[in-house]
C-alpha cells in the first residue's frame, strides 16, 4: 500500500519506482541536498545509498543541493524515480546519462561507457525504460549485445542505424527490428551475412 500523506501541509517529494508505484514521500524541507534525500529514502525503505540512482526530468539527480524546481516547484515537478542499481553499475549509468542538450552522449564518453557496461557485466534488463528510449545507450548497448535490441522502445527497434549497429554484432537481432525494417531488402541481406 501507499505510505501515508505527510501531515502538516508539507509538499512533500514523491518517490516512485520506474512504473510510478510511489514508494516514500520526504518532506523538501527535511531534503535540500542530494545525500539527506537518500538517507531519508534508506530510512523509509531500506534501500542503501549507494544502490540508489535518483533521476528527477529523466536525468540523474547530482550530488549537492538538489534543484529549485524540485523543492519548491508545482506538486507534478516533485517526482523522483528511484532506481535500486548494484554500485559498480554507477559507472556505466553515469556515462549513459552523460548527455548534452541534443540528448546525445558526448563523443569522448561512449567509448568508455561501452568499455564500462562490458567490465560490470550491466545487466540491461534491469535499467529503466528512459534509458531504453535513449538512442546513445541502446546504440552502445547493441553493439555489445544485438539481441539487447528486444528491449529498446518501439521507435529505436524502427531506427536504421540502431538496427544496422545489432546487426553488425549479430544477425539474429533482426527478429527484434521493426516491421517496416524486417521488410526491408537491405536490412535482411545485411542479416544474414
Amino acid at each position: 500500500p501507499p505510505p501515508p500523506p505527510l501531515a502538516g501541509g508539507s509538499d512533500p517529494i514523491r518517490v516512485v519506482l520506474p512504473d510510478g508505484e510511489l514508494v516514500c514521500e520526504v518532506p523538501a524541507r527535511a531534503a535540500a541536498v542530494l545525500h539527506t534525500l537518500c538517507a531519508s529514502i534508506e530510512e523509509q525503505v531500506g534501500v542503501p545509498p549507494d544502490q540508489q540512482r535518483l533521476l528527477w526530468g529523466g536525468s540523474p539527480l547530482a550530488a549537492g543541493a538538489l534543484p529549485s524546481g524540485l523543492l519548491r516547484g508545482p506538486p507534478e515537478m516533485r517526482e523522483v524515480r528511484l532506481l535500486r542499481v548494484e554500485p559498480s553499475w554507477h559507472k556505466a549509468l553515469d556515462l549513459c546519462v552523460a548527455c548534452n542538450g541534443a540528448g546525445e552522449l558526448h563523443a569522448a564518453s561512449l567509448a568508455t561507457f561501452t568499455a564500462a557496461c562490458r567490465e560490470v557485466s550491466v545487466c540491461v534488463e534491469d535499467l529503466d525504460q528512459e534509458l531504453l528510449r535513449n538512442r546513445d545507450f541502446v546504440m552502445a548497448a547493441v553493439r555489445e549485445s544485438g539481441s539487447t535490441l528486444r528491449l529498446a522502445s518501439e521507435e529505436l527497434r524502427g531506427d536504421r542505424e540502431v538496427v544496422l549497429a545489432a546487426l553488425q554484432e549479430t544477425g539474429m537481432a533482426l527478429m527484434f527490428a521493426s516491421d517496416a525494417l524486417r521488410a526491408d531488402r537491405d536490412i535482411v541481406t545485411i542479416a544474414v551475412r
